[in-house]
């Protein structure tokens, strides 16, 4: 059987580990059958696991501080709990997934149950932040280094991070002929973005290395 190749974004990465984990935070954009599934063969670039590992570093830590302050205030719940406030400096990312997949999801959870699935959730997240890349992707890649693309992308699409991800992707299509990068809830996916990434890839490096950008749904 061929399987098609793919380079998963982080964000790939972090949907798949937030449907696996029993305590469930997200629903499945498409991710879970990408790395699950034997017809596919899925690579990530050395930016995508630096930023896997050190987003999971940051949310084992807001986790470990919300059980902390629960523990800590036996008359207050999650809802009390604002990671802006906390000596942990927490990212807007952070903060969002906090409020977002655990304040507004657990409602109907009481204090004792709100406790046990953080403590759950972040034994569940540390163990991924080995597995998923050790055993679950089929291959990595060292982060590449291609000034003038990372530039042109960062003053022309203000993609952030989003540029090193690209960069690192076309690397991989030039070194070994993967194409197709596959990402959810990004700004690369729009359609503006998709043309006009390709567009500076042209100008940079040329046409052989332009991408074809997915949401996972749309494999």
């Amino acid at each position: 059987m061929t399987q098609e190749e793919l380079i998963l974004d982080t964000s790939v990465l972090f949907n798949y580990v937030y449907v696996t984990i029993p305590v469930r935070l997200e629903r499945d954009k498409g991710c879970k059958r990408l790395i699950d599934g034997d017809e596919f063969y899925c690579v990530i670039g050395g930016k995508v696991k630096q930023e896997f590992e050190n987003r999971c570093d940051k949310r084992l830590t807001l986790y470990e501080d919300a059980v902390k302050f629960l523990r800590d205030n036996p008359g207050k719940d999650i809802y009390e709990y604002f990671p802006s406030e906390r000596d942990i400096n927490a990212s807007p990312s952070d903060e969002s997934h906090w409020e977002g997949r655990i304040q507004m999801q657990w409602y109907d959870k009481d204090r004792r149950k709100q406790l046990s699935d953080l403590r759950r959730i972040r034994q569940d997240l540390d163990r991924f932040k080995v597995v998923l890349i050790q055993d679950l992707i089929d291959e990595e890649y060292s982060k590449a280094q291609h000034t003038t693309l990372r530039d042109s992308l960062d003053s022309q699409l203000q993609i952030n991070h989003d540029c090193d991800v690209i960069v690192d992707a076309v690397e991989i299509c030039i070194r070994d002929a993967i194409d197709t990068l596959i990402a959810v809830d990004s700004d690369i996916t729009s359609e503006d973005h998709r043309e006009g990434i390709n567009d500076i890839i042209t100008d940079t490096v040329g046409e052989h290395a332009c991408l074809t950008i997915l949401t996972a749904e749309e494999v």
